[in-house]
């Protein structure tokens, strides 16, 4: 568990309740809406649904090494495969760039 644990971010910022709150990533459960900045690891697998210039680093799943751009849309694939899905972030993947607004 500890290699688990480590090199992963401990806490991560939720909307619950129409609130941000700080939780551990231990305590996520689906549904939560994740706020997620750059240089730190996806904390669990997302999947996106509101998003502006994000870009993660899939190398450790795929062996891509240029960053790849997150939507908001699933896209073709992604509707019948959610690994193929344009609008998925998956645990421990670095996320490498977001624009905020």
């Amino acid at each position: 568990m500890d290699a688990f644990k480590s090199g992963q971010t401990t806490f991560v910022y939720v909307i619950r309740g129409g609130a941000s709150t700080q939780i551990n990533v231990f305590d996520l459960v689906p549904g939560d809406v994740v706020q997620i900045k750059s240089g730190e690891k996806t904390p669990a697998d997302i999947r996106v649904f509101k998003s502006s210039g994000v870009k993660v680093d899939n190398s450790p799943l795929n062996g891509e090494t240029k960053p790849v751009s997150i939507s908001h849309e699933p896209g073709e694939k992604g509707l019948h495969d959610a690994m193929e899905a344009a609008n998925m972030m998956f645990y421990s993947t670095l996320i490498k760039e977001v624009k905020l607004h």
